[in-house]
């Protein structure tokens, strides 16, 4: 008989399609390090790109679900956010998200479940990418302020949250605009967005699809968000 853990390894370590590779609005966690050419070739051709996903990291994952979910819970029976998440969307984008409540004064709230290791390294700073997703949300909503709640399921903790204060940032909505159109002009037919990776030996364009017909056409190199917003 198959060993169990053997069964739930084979399981959980799965390949799947990156969100971006299908439907018609780009999610905000897909923006922060991500090609737009990629994104537009995957688009285009059909071809999914897919990440490779260990039983560890999917672990990680679920647990974090579980915990977000109990903690928008918990913060419904307080009273002290709307029930439901918040769906925001740019429409002329194509860009949504979902905030996971809202406070009463109108605050939106974004909670992250965090492996007990992060979550003590983010207790004065928060990960720069969930700091773009809230900045992200807050730019959809046009709010100043939102918060950012953090949550771990370690027992070594006295406390096991705490949350940050996240402000509007002009930049972030900007460099989205900016991108995102470069991506919608390419797919009206204009020009194609820059690519990413220097040159075709770069580690992620040895795992891209559409590696030999990226390099085989025109364009410039350019950062991702993160890296114009670092």
């Amino acid at each position: 008989m198959k060993s169990l853990a053997t069964a739930l390894y084979q399981y959980l370590s799965v390949r799947e399609p990156e969100r971006f590779s299908h439907g018609e609005y780009l999610h905000v966690t897909d923006l922060y390090s991500a090609c737009f050419r990629q994104i537009f070739y995957s688009r285009k051709l059909g071809v999914p790109v897919e990440r490779h996903i260990p039983a560890s990291l999917r672990m990680a994952f679920e647990m974090g679900i579980i915990v977000e979910e109990r903690i928008r819970a918990w913060l419904t029976e307080l009273r002290i956010i709307h029930d439901g998440p918040q769906v925001l969307k740019d429409d002329e984008l194509k860009i949504t998200g979902t905030a996971d409540g809202r406070l009463l004064n109108n605050t939106l709230v974004e909670v992250k479940g965090m492996d007990p290791a992060v979550f003590r390294f983010t207790a004065k700073r928060p990960l720069p990418r969930h700091k773009f997703q809230v900045e992200t949300y807050l730019w959809l909503d046009q709010s100043k302020v939102g918060k950012l709640l953090s949550a771990t399921w370690s027992t070594k903790e006295k406390v096991p949250f705490h949350d940050h204060d996240i402000h509007y940032n002009l930049k972030t909505g900007e460099t989205i605009k900016k991108y995102v159109s470069q991506l919608r002009e390419a797919e009206a037919g204009g020009k194609l967005p820059g690519r990413i990776c220097t040159n075709d030996k770069d580690p992620k364009a040895v795992i891209c699809p559409f590696r030999v017909r990226c390099f085989s056409e025109d364009g410039e190199v350019v950062q991702t968000i993160a890296e114009v917003l670092r």
